[in-house]
């Protein structure tokens, strides 16, 4: 049975998959942070196509399959949401395979996997120090683990300033996607916490400095407002997919705009601005 605080981020999940333009497909957020996902992983990480990867949060496995066509090796997505792993499915690759599991209890024997990647999914996890061990378990010796998650020392970020200047209205839009404050961490809880469920901590690196949680805070206000004039209008479904349409164009459009950002980014963040942080991680027990 599924404890209460697990099951409020599944509600939520579920709330924003139904809603009639979702909070977390808008134009800015995914397809920046996919983007950052690669440059990381294509940079830092030796995989092969003799790997075997697992992706934990995969929500409808476009990182998945991503990773399966890029290194030409295995990979299995695991969520907690049945819904997206149903339709992560619809896609199906015989190199990528999906299930629905929960990261505390993974159902896969000891030492199976070379790398695991763990993208935005630790802030939603209360009992992280469980998630780690299990996840160290199933890592073959000197298997990586790779993380992106938000921190709470932000500094001089974006997102520091945005809770400066708009407190409430922050932990709303905070809450609506899942991010409570208790789950949250500093760089050096997280790096401890890693330490303690068995892990070496091989290269951290700051993200999310300014310009791209800033583009992706802007569009997300903009989605709001156009979802807004759908539900009080009443939207028919011609109109609906004429949106959608146009959403994916303006999408791939705004990338290639955005795209510079994210090394600007970068570059801030080798200042020690951050409101991210990437972090590499081998097992050593």
């Amino acid at each position: 049975m599924l404890d209460i605080r697990k099951q409020r981020q599944i509600d939520i999940f579920i709330q924003r998959r139904i809603s009639i333009i979702r909070d977390e497909s808008h134009l800015g957020n995914p397809t920046l942070q996919f983007i950052c996902h690669k440059i990381i992983t294509e940079t830092l990480l030796d995989i092969n196509n003799k790997n075997k990867v697992l992706d934990l949060g995969c929500f409808q496995g476009k990182y998945s399959y991503w990773l399966a066509d890029r290194f030409k090796t295995e990979v299995i997505g695991i969520d907690i949401l049945e819904p997206e792993i149903n339709d992560a499915f619809l896609h199906r690759e015989k190199k990528v395979k999906f299930c629905v599991a929960d990261i505390e209890v993974l159902p896969f024997k000891p030492e199976l996997f070379d790398f695991t990647f763990c993208f935005d999914v630790l802030e939603h996890i209360t009992n992280k120090n469980k998630s780690l061990k299990d996840i160290c378990r199933v890592l073959k010796d000197k298997g990586k683990l790779l993380i992106h998650m938000p921190v709470i020392d932000n500094y001089l970020s974006f997102s520091y300033f945005l809770e400066l200047s708009f407190p409430k209205t922050t932990k709303s839009i905070n809450e609506r996607l899942g991010h409570f404050s208790e789950n949250f961490l500093t760089l050096r809880q997280l790096v401890d916490l890693l330490i303690n469920s068995g892990f070496k901590c091989d290269k951290i690196i700051y993200t999310d400095a300014f310009f791209v949680p800033m583009v992706d805070f802007l569009v997300g206000l903009l989605g709001a407002k156009v979802k807004k004039i759908f539900l009080v209008n009443n939207v028919n479904k011609s109109k609906l997919i004429w949106f959608f349409s146009f959403k994916r164009i303006y999408s791939l459009i705004l990338i290639q705009i955005l795209r510079p950002l994210i090394y600007i980014d970068m570059l801030l963040s080798k200042l020690g601005i951050k409101s991210g942080v990437y972090i590499i991680a081998t097992k050593s027990k």
